[in-house]
């Protein structure tokens, strides 16, 4: 992200319209085309690749703990649940920020990664959800990370009549449970 278009973003003033119409008229006098922006503000919060955390996580195992330690499973998923919603630049960095800051050598929590990854992470959302308003016009709803995103198109979803059809079809009658 440009350094004008981020210092404009991340400013700590409210975005209300008199900071909206500010943040306007600069990155339009720069010759900023915003739609752009925001696209490339998207495209700076898509998570990382599950398996490249994956491997990463598993050679920061191996390299910090002794061979055939069966906890790695347990840390390996707990940690890779915690941090999936991270972009893999941004979490590559908070994984070694965690890695130098451990003691003794010890493999880093997920609570360390996460640490250090938050401040860039507000930074970068904060950017896209300006962005956001200044090409569609509205303050978007905040995303939740604990809220599940609805991947189903309304259309597509059948009737509860039809789930009790296929549930009967299937052999789970759950009308005598009603």
């Amino acid at each position: 992200m440009p350094p004008l278009v981020r210092s404009v973003l991340t400013h700590d003033a409210p975005f209300d319209a008199d900071w909206i119409a500010h943040a306007r008229r600069k990155l339009i006098a720069e010759k900023h085309d915003v739609p752009t922006l925001l696209r490339q503000a998207n495209a700076d919060v898509v998570p990382a690749q599950q398996d490249w955390i994956t491997d990463r996580l598993r050679l920061l195992w191996k390299s910090t703990t002794p061979t055939n330690n069966m906890e790695a499973v347990a840390w390996l998923h707990a940690t890779g649940r915690l941090i999936k919603h991270l972009p893999q630049d941004i979490l590559a960095f908070a994984i070694d920020e965690a890695v130098r800051r451990s003691e003794k050598n010890f493999t880093p929590a997920a609570g360390a990664i996460l640490a250090a990854a938050e401040p860039m992470m507000r930074e970068r959302e904060m950017i896209r959800a300006r962005l956001d308003i200044l090409v569609n016009g509205e303050k978007p709803k905040p995303r939740r990370l604990w809220e599940i995103e609805d991947m189903f198109d309304p259309k597509e979803r059948c009737t509860p009549e039809e789930a009790a059809a296929i549930l009967k079809d299937i052999g789970l009658d759950m009308s005598a449970a009603q």
